[in-house]
């Protein structure tokens, strides 16, 4: 999977058969940031580099390893929301 930037500053994300996912990818985020807010989640611990939770950092979407600056669409949509993101390497300097 790959995330892209439209013209229009949007997000996409695309699959390796170029299949759009945008939207059950939003929808997870949007689902995940209900019951955050539901519990009252201010701290969230997720998979680095991954299209949904990257924190930070993801893949570039080429399928060759390479990571760029960015957060996926879950930790961004936390991050703008006011929950903290973490991955899970970084949490281990934050909590142990």
């Amino acid at each position: 999977m790959k995330i892209i930037a439209t013209n229009d500053g949007e997000k996409k994300v695309i699959s390796k058969a170029k299949k759009d996912l945008t939207e059950a990818f939003t929808d997870g985020a949007q689902k995940t940031l209900d019951i955050a807010k539901t519990i009252g989640i201010k701290t969230a611990i997720l998979k680095s580099r991954s299209p949904s939770c990257g924190c930070g950092q993801v893949y570039d979407g080429k399928f060759n390893g390479t990571l760029i600056k960015g957060n996926g669409i879950t930790a961004g949509l936390l991050l703008d929301n006011g929950i903290k993101v973490y991955t899970e390497e970084n949490s281990k300097e934050v909590f142990f």
